[in-house]
């Protein structure tokens, strides 16, 4: 018997908001989540490391460094990089400022509020293809 591999989610930063979203990520079966309460740009070389080892980083942006913006380009232009970059933002953040994570390289931005559902949806969406479904979208009649 073989056994699916997991999926792989660095959860990035230290904010108690995304609380919510931790306890999501432990709640769905096949998810092995990596915790690091720092920022991108606070974890220096270990974001590389990350963004080759992980499936999904789920990450804070970091306002006092710049959104982690150059970090976040560096990671996209990264050889090794296997990881999807997800920026969880909270709800209000200006349109502006989500469109200038997406620029730098983010595949999505989700609002820390996010319910357990989407999460699992959005999980689908950027884990890399070869690993299987989490999320089954609802029958049509």
């Amino acid at each position: 018997m073989t056994t699916s591999p997991k999926t792989t989610v660095a959860l990035v930063g230290g904010s108690a908001e995304i609380a919510g979203i931790d306890a999501a990520l432990h709640a769905i079966p096949g998810i092995a989540v990596e915790r690091q309460p720092s920022s991108l740009t606070r974890l220096n070389g270990h974001a590389a490391q990350l963004a080759s080892t992980a499936d999904v980083i789920l990450f804070c942006p970091d306002p006092a460094a710049g959104l982690d913006l150059e970090v976040l380009r560096e990671l996209h232009r990264a050889p090794g990089r296997n990881a999807a970059l997800v920026a969880l933002t909270a709800p209000d953040m200006p349109i502006a400022e989500a469109r200038r994570l997406l620029q730098a390289g983010v595949e999505d931005v989700l609002p820390w509020t996010a319910s357990p559902a989407d999460l699992r949806e959005g999980l689908d969406r950027w884990k890399r293809p070869n690993l299987p479904a989490l999320y089954e979208p609802p029958k049509r009649h």
